[in-house]
């Protein structure tokens, strides 16, 4: 996950490298030229949203979906990066910008070569085929109750009570009974 901190603290470098750089003041060595770098503000601005907004679809998807969301955040850094080495920010506020799109690329190199291994979003709490996906709902495989019904032994883990309890079963209910009558 190190490459995740690599693409959060690249996006917040570069957002605050935007936000302060395009603050145009004559009391500071830091002065901007906004008519020439504007470009390069706005480029850095949106390759941090981008990287920040690229988290989210790095955890989201798995597989090829993770290299690409990879690919595309690589991409944006280094235009960015580009832009910034020929833009006239002022000279401490364009390192800084770079500083945040070499960690932006970083990040995403270590996503496309190692992101497919991670483990992706959990699917614990996805519902199995029940009674409106097809099955009719009527057969259960042997022991389905029993094997949840251990409750208060441990037997069951807990998601196979919430499976039983999509089924329309009692996990509760020792196996053989006919619904407490």
């Amino acid at each position: 996950m190190t490459s995740l901190t690599l693409l959060a603290l690249g996006a917040v470098t570069l957002l605050l490298a935007a936000s302060r750089s395009s603050h145009n003041t004559a009391s500071t060595a830091l002065t901007v030229d906004t008519a020439a770098s504007g470009s390069a503000v706005d480029a850095a601005r949106a390759c941090g949203w981008l990287a920040l907004a690229g988290i989210a679809g790095v955890l989201a998807a798995r597989g090829w979906g993770r290299r690409a969301v990879g690919m595309v955040l690589f991409l944006a850094a280094a235009v960015t990066a580009y832009v910034l080495v020929a833009s006239e920010l002022a000279a401490t506020w364009r390192a800084v910008a770079i500083c945040g799109a070499v960690m932006v690329a970083v990040g995403a190199v270590l996503v496309v070569a190692g992101g497919h291994r991670w483990s992706s979003l959990s699917t614990r709490f996805e519902r199995d085929e029940g009674p409106g996906s097809g099955s009719t709902g009527t057969s259960r495989a042997a022991g389905s109750v029993g094997s949840v019904s251990g409750v208060g032994h441990g037997e069951a883990e807990p998601i196979d009570l919430w499976r039983a309890i999509d089924r329309g079963e009692d996990p509760t209910e020792p196996p053989g009974s006919s619904g407490g009558q």
